[in-house]
């Protein structure tokens, strides 16, 4: 298929970024004090600051440029309960217990934003639509099968259907009351409504430093201080974690093109499976529609996933995403608009948001791809906490629970989404230091207990790796050794 693009596209540009940024009153010119300091002026700082903010609590946002020039630009502003990694998935991790909160906080998010939307005027061109995950070309019937089973089980009202395409029909699961909108206009009214309410928020500031303790001390990097009670990180990813978060969650970078629509195309959500299959993996797509500012409909097909740094091809993945929008969808013409933009997966298919490891701070990072982190302090009564201090990917020791009394509404928000069950371990009287340990690497996961020495755990893997991709190393102390590559 021959790529049609407009002469006048830049070669990477939002639909979004038509609208104009949202103004804020500039930079942050003396020392100050609040109950909590925000850093990130994001959809999701700014959510969190809007909350505050309504329950009669200080707070000052610092965002390092202008609001919304971060990853809230990027985003295709889908909001649903459909998840990327899959509610089965999410039941071997975390059981149906969490499998269910999961779901839970995710539709309770996608009807605080509504709430939000109606309770301050917002005109952000939101609508309730509903979602369709379709079967990928490559992938199996069981994927399907397998996630209808499970998001039931999570309480999603999800039914089995088909979509029809060209030139025949695929299966696709239903999943209603999704949701979208335009996440500029939207973060425009989030920051006049927490201005309203008192909230000061400061551009062009970036945050330097975090001083913890009972009352901590946000240092600027023209040297100015925060004096307050919390402090919450909204930032893409961490900037006061060397290791707790980033060591679980990945960057991976993802594309989007925009395709006008000249025909009518049904307004839903769309998402394929992908396919898992682990010699020819294939990287999912989703898709929306969204108007410019002239009114124009365009078809945002968005994919071609990852790993950050792993690869240089950004022309070939617009182009391979045009291809696969047309096929499915004829008669769009040309290519008007294109970008990229980084998300962070999580290890285990949840976003980070609780209290930081062993700090007096909040996170929120690693929230998975598509939907847009809606951070829930708790006024819906559904959980939206995860805490952080999760140590493992698919096993190990980890509890769920996370609030924190400094914050409004937050004893609500608390949820036990693990239970502290710990996994199978290694045989007892086994001596570690020095020893060769013949496991599957996939199979063997460590943590560092409270006081001293190290505990491997043993982990439930997908399956057996071959054995040439099984290792031996021995443990001295916290040095894992390896033998093989």
């Amino acid at each position: 298929t021959r790529r049609e693009t407009r002469p006048d596209m830049e070669s990477t540009r939002s639909i979004w970024r038509a609208e104009a940024l949202p103004s804020a009153k500039g930079p942050l010119d003396a020392d100050t004090r609040a109950d909590v300091c925000v850093i990130g002026g994001g959809i999701t700082g700014l959510s969190v600051a809007y909350q505050l903010a309504k329950n009669q609590r200080s707070v000052v946002v610092l965002e390092m440029g202008l609001l919304g020039e971060g990853q809230t630009q990027y985003t295709t502003a889908q909001l649903s309960s459909s998840i990327d990694c899959r509610y089965f998935q999410l039941e071997q991790w975390h059981g149906e217990t969490g499998s269910h909160l999961a779901a839970e906080s995710h539709t309770a998010a996608i009807d605080a934003t509504e709430a939000i939307i109606r309770d301050e005027g917002i005109d952000c061109d939101f609508e309730r639509l509903d979602g369709y995950l379709f079967l990928g070309p490559d992938d199996s019937a069981e994927t399907l099968t397998e996630e209808l089973t499970a998001a039931r089980r999570a309480g999603l009202d999800v039914t089995h259907t088909s979509l029809s395409w060209t030139p025949g029909s695929v299966p696709a699961l239903r999943f209603p009351k999704q949701a979208q909108f335009h996440p500029l206009k939207y973060l425009t009214g989030l920051y006049r409504a927490t201005e309203a309410r008192g909230g000061r928020v400061y551009t062009m500031t970036r945050a330097q430093g975090i001083v913890t303790g009972k009352h901590p001390i946000v240092t600027t990097q023209s040297g100015l201080k925060i004096h307050c009670e919390a402090v919450v990180v909204a930032t893409k990813s961490p900037m006061n974690d060397r290791f707790a978060i980033h060591t679980k969650q990945a960057p991976y970078t993802t594309y989007v093109v925009g395709l006008r629509a000249t025909r009518p195309i049904a307004r839903h959500l769309y998402w394929d499976t992908g396919s898992a299959h682990r010699s020819h993996p294939r990287p999912y797509h989703y898709v929306r529609l969204a108007k410019d500012p002239n009114g124009v409909d365009f078809l945002l097909v968005g994919g071609e996933d990852h790993k950050t740094g792993q690869a240089n091809d950004g022309a070939e993945r617009f182009y391979h995403l045009e291809r696969w929008g047309r096929d499915l969808f004829p008669g769009l013409e040309e290519t008007a608009y294109q970008w990229s933009g980084e998300i962070h997966e999580p290890v285990d298919g949840l976003g980070f948001i609780g209290p930081n490891p062993a700090e007096g701070e909040k996170n929120h990072s690693g929230e998975p791809q598509r939907g847009l982190p809606i951070c829930d302090l708790g006024h819906s009564g559904r959980a939206a906490f995860h805490r952080q201090h999760r140590t493992r990917r698919r096993g190990g020791d980890s509890a769920g629970s996370a609030q924190d009394s400094r914050l409004p509404g937050s004893h609500r928000a608390c949820a036990r989404i693990f239970s502290r069950v710990p996994a199978p371990r290694l045989p007892r009287g086994m001596e570690l230091d020095g020893k060769d340990v013949g496991l599957p690497l996939s199979r063997l996961a460590l943590q560092r207990p409270r006081r001293g020495g190290s505990r491997p755990r043993n982990t439930k893997p997908r399956a057996d790796p071959p054995k040439k991709d099984r290792v031996g190393f021995s443990l001295s102390g916290f040095r894992v050794e390896c033998r093989q590559n």
